[in-house]
């Protein structure tokens, strides 16, 4: 089984190894990146976990600042975080270039027609084997 010690290393914030001292250490990480099929009772127990851990603002904040789209970080669901970047205005990527653009639609993905348009010849390429 994976635990929560088995990702990869997390940046420390400061000079503070957060992850360190995080109380989901040695828990299993599925516990933390729910699907829509986990029940609430380990959702509850994921965020129970959270509530007591001396570093979960910490989390948090690596969470957001990191663009983490996944996952249970500092007790905020992915569903929140998403909710509250979209509530602030914060940039969205472009799914080509990776630019950087403001749009409130849910439906944008590219920053500009050229960056879609240039998008859809790729995808176009790719299916006909013409890389």
């Amino acid at each position: 089984m994976t635990t929560v010690d088995d990702l990869p290393a997390i940046t420390p914030i400061g000079n503070i190894d957060w992850h360190a001292l995080a109380a989901c250490r040695g828990e299993p990480t599925d516990l933390f990146f729910p699907t829509k099929h986990t029940p609430a009772t380990k959702r509850a127990e994921a965020k129970a976990i959270c509530d007591r851990c001396p570093v979960k603002i910490d989390c948090y904040k690596w969470a957001t600042t990191n663009g983490i789209v996944d996952g249970l970080w500092g007790g905020v669901t992915e569903t929140r975080r998403r909710e509250e970047r979209r509530a602030d205005g914060n940039p969205r990527t472009c799914a080509r270039c990776g630019g950087v653009f403001r749009n409130g639609r849910n439906t944008v993905r590219y920053c500009s027609d050229p960056c879609r348009r240039a998008a859809r010849s790729e995808s176009v390429r790719r299916y006909n084997g013409k890389h």
